[in-house]
């Protein structure tokens, strides 16, 4: 979610868990975002969620059928 009111929340959601006991959790697409929130404090980080990783192979396979088959 890039756009810039759920980025505030997110970042306001970090804040307020982090000053807690509770555990700050998420998915992410691969491993330099997992470890970028890692270092923010996150204590648990699901790598390559299914889905994630589905809509990524996707649109991967998409644009090089795109740059093959032009037109």
């Amino acid at each position: 979610p890039a756009h810039p009111e759920v980025q505030a929340m997110i970042r306001r959601i970090e804040e307020i868990v982090l000053k807690t006991d509770k555990t700050l959790c998420t998915l992410t697409p691969g491993f330099e975002q997992a470890k970028v929130l890692f270092d923010k404090g996150y204590k648990m980080v699901t790598l390559m969620a299914d889905g994630v990783a589905l809509a990524k192979t996707a649109h991967d396979q998409v644009t090089r059928f795109k740059s093959a088959f032009p037109g």
